[in-house]
């Protein structure tokens, strides 16, 4: 059973094209400089998120992060997030929004469509591990099902400070793809067998120390390969490349 505040939000429609042109206006008045134009896709995604779901009612809003952005920490579909579950809670007459299944599916939706407005045609990957947060994930075409590790994972995130704007590297893969169709193929197969194999590892029982060892090995060349995977898409810096020897070592 859908809650009321679900239910009244899915009513709501995402904001027209006439005041989409209005937003793109506003946000051009503001004169923001190129090297900042994260920055004004995401005052692009707010007001988008906010007209559509909050209506047009006043407001003051203001918004901290500690996230680096274009990173591919997936600090944009964060953002979006918390736009999002905010505004939900904030268009209906609660104190807070309960985020159960169907308030995340929900959120997930509404943060979608504000990673359109930013990176024009995303994946739905970050929307959709961002809005159901605490758990691990096996997403394709919309699909989402939930992993369950076996054994803890020790993960290591830098910041190699090399910017990037995903927006671009997505028309690039598409780009790509089309001049050719039969090579990149055979790259998102490799994707998606990498992907599976590593789910499968994850959840697979470790019963002592060696195989907790083992399965780390694994990971470790799955993760290397995927790298090699993102380089032919034209997505993977040499950085990641350096760093990844240098941590080794």
């Amino acid at each position: 059973m859908i809650s009321a505040p679900v239910a009244a939000a899915r009513r709501r429609r995402p904001c027209s094209p006439q005041w989409m042109k209005v937003i793109e206006a506003l946000v051009e008045e503001q004169s923001v400089p190129e090297a900042r134009v994260a920055l004004a896709s995401g005052i692009s995604a707010f007001l988008y998120l906010f007209i559509s779901i909050h209506g047009f009612k006043p407001a003051k809003v203001a918004m901290t992060s500690d996230l680096p952005l274009g990173s591919g920490l997936g600090s944009s579909a964060s953002f979006c997030v918390a736009i999002a579950a905010a505004l939900l809670a904030l268009s209906d007459p609660i104190e807070s929004i309960t985020l159960g299944e169907n308030e995340l599916k929900l959120v997930n939706e509404w943060v979608f469509e504000g990673e359109k407005i930013i990176h024009g045609k995303p994946s739905g990957i970050d929307n959709t591990v961002s809005s159901f947060v605490g758990s691990m994930t096996m997403f394709k075409s919309g699909e989402l099902a939930h992993m369950k590790p076996t054994t803890p994972l020790k993960m290591l995130i830098t910041n190699t400070k090399v910017g990037r704007n995903t927006k671009a590297l997505v028309g690039g893969v598409s780009e790509r793809a089309s001049r050719y169709p039969d090579a990149m193929s055979s790259v998102f197969t490799a994707v998606d067998s990498i992907s599976k194999e590593m789910s499968t590892i994850i959840q697979s029982p470790a019963p002592d120390d060696i195989s907790v060892t083992a399965k780390d090995e694994k990971i470790e060349e799955l993760m290397e390969m995927n790298q090699g995977v993102l380089q032919c898409m034209g997505v993977n810096h040499a950085s990641s490349k350096v760093l990844q020897t240098t941590l080794k070592v």
